[in-house]
């Protein structure tokens, strides 16, 4: 085992430094980790899909397969990163295609996790009609893979004289500085920085809405954020007790499936607030990920020689993408359902 402390004493206090192999180890180390949990993540969405695909109506759960699709090919990218030999026999063909795949990952990461973000927001911080998120929904996965795919493709194709340096272990090409930066920030991290911002607001905003529900402060009751199934916890159309206070529950707007057709409906059901509240703050844990993965990434390549703590906190979160999304993913509301379908309860 690798001492973390001498690792870090190897690198220089600017940007200037040279990547030990110890260093990359442990990077490499923590991406495989990233990688094996993206990989659960994806079994774990694969079974819901062919044995309980009901389940798959909720958008936490349909987005964490492809936010773990998203971690695996960071992941990857960040592996193949760490082998010297490997990148300088690459061609630039290659080198491109390792670059684009990286910056798809990161880019489609956070779109997705925006598309949650904003699905809490629409539903649990506006009064927005139920028919005009569930047909946002739609709209999520497709819009953030494709807009993740555009950017870096525009980035990419800029860097014709791409090449691989062994001593930082990262890319270069001979472009202008400026014009490097600036292709960067419009093509990634613009877009990184106005997600977490987004993201950490949405948080903050949704745990003061929480306490103050918990609290029977809110007279509106919001609607509830995905396609849950209620059978376990709601009965259609029943009201409080005479008398009764939210303390115990909410009549609130549920989108659930018509029997006959199939299509999404909006209903009104009356439901346990623990449960709802509960629910409610699992998946309120979904936008601070890039959060807490992405920020020093971005505070990196703010400055022209970031000191080597930021650089240490970049790298070592980026490389835990995809081990933070299991653990969102295991807060997830859906899985008490799908433990109990599977297990016949």
């Amino acid at each position: 085992m690798p001492d973390l402390a001498g690792l870090l004493g190897q690198l220089d206090s600017k940007w200037r430094f040279a990547v030990t192999a110890e260093w990359s180890r442990a990077v490499e180390a923590l991406a495989g980790v990233s990688l094996g949990c993206s990989v659960l993540v994806l079994a774990a969405v694969g079974f819901v899909a062919a044995r309980h695909p009901k389940h798959l109506g909720r958008l936490s759960l349909r987005v964490s397969g492809y936010m773990a699709g998203a971690t695996a090919a960071i992941a990857a990218a960040q592996i193949a990163m760490q082998h010297n030999a490997l990148m300088l026999a690459a061609s630039r063909g290659a080198l491109r295609a390792v670059a684009w795949c990286s910056m798809f990952g990161t880019l489609a990461f956070v779109f997705l996790t925006c598309s949650i973000a904003l699905q809490l927001h629409l539903t649990t911080l506006t009064r927005v009609r139920p028919q005009v998120y569930m047909r946002l929904e739609r709209l999520y996965v497709p819009g953030s893979l494709a807009l993740a795919a555009a950017l870096p493709s525009v980035a990419v194709g800029l860097m014709r004289d791409i090449s691989w340096d062994p001593l930082l272990r990262a890319f270069s090409w001979p472009t202008a500085g400026w014009r490097l930066r600036l292709t960067l920030w419009m093509c990634e991290y613009a877009w990184v920085v106005l997600v977490i911002v987004y993201c950490a607001a949405v948080a903050v905003l949704l745990s003061l809405r929480i306490l103050q529900m918990w609290r029977n402060s809110v007279e509106v009751v919001p609607a509830a954020p995905e396609r849950w199934d209620w059978a376990r916890l709601t009965r259609p159309g029943r009201a409080p007790d005479r008398g009764s206070s939210a303390a115990g529950g909410y009549m609130v707007t549920l989108v659930g499936s018509d029997a006959a057709t199939g299509r999404a409906v909006a209903v009104r059901s009356y439901v346990d607030k623990r449960r709802f509240l509960m629910s409610i703050q699992r998946l309120a844990c979904y936008p601070l990920v890039p959060v807490l993965t992405l920020l020093g990434t971005v505070a990196m390549n703010m400055s022209r020689q970031p000191v080597r703590g930021l650089y240490v906190y970049g790298t070592v979160t980026a490389a835990m993408t995809g081990t933070l999304n299991l653990a969102v993913f295991l807060l997830n509301p859906a899985l008490p359902d799908i433990v109990c379908d599977a297990l016949g309860h």
